[in-house]
């Protein structure tokens, strides 16, 4: 009869450790449909407060929150307004509230599609929203002719 090598306990041990909950965080990721369990998964909130470019049907809002803004009790207010905005124009946010060291008034910074708008005073917040929704309008409809051409290729 063979013996197994001394060495197989250990690696049974360090996969153990290692990879095994990398795999279940996978396997109820897979099963729930939820994309943030899995490992190292980029929260919305992280994408949100960086400077990538995307072409996401969504507008993604950066508050560089300074101590005020007027109008807004605190950041969660502005958020809520900015949010209420959007959605009522059909719009998808992605809000990040990034606390500004230095004093002074709160700006706000906008990604739709592929536009960058500010950052600029939360009092000219309001002529920056037509021209976001336009550019989501504009990167969905480029996304849902992207996925018709994608079903013309498509092998049966």
């Amino acid at each position: 009869m063979t013996t197994l090598p001394a060495s197989l306990p250990t690696a049974l041990a360090v996969f153990s450790f290692i990879a095994a909950p990398s795999l279940v965080t996978v396997g109820f990721a897979k099963a729930t449909d939820n994309p943030n369990l899995r490992p190292m998964a980029i929260s919305e909130t992280s994408v949100a407060a960086s400077d990538i470019e995307i072409n996401a049907p969504h507008v993604r809002v950066r508050i560089f929150w300074a101590g005020s803004a007027p109008g807004y009790a605190g950041p969660a207010d502005l958020s809520n307004a900015i949010r209420t905005v959007f959605a009522a124009k059909g719009v998808d946010t992605r809000i990040a509230v990034l606390d500004e060291a230095t004093p002074g008034s709160t700006t706000l910074d906008m990604r739709a599609g592929r536009e960058h708008f500010g950052p600029f005073p939360v009092s000219e917040a309001a002529r920056h929203v037509e021209p976001a929704v336009q550019a989501v309008r504009f990167a969905r409809s480029r996304l849902e002719r992207s996925d018709d051409a994608d079903q013309l290729f498509r092998w049966k």
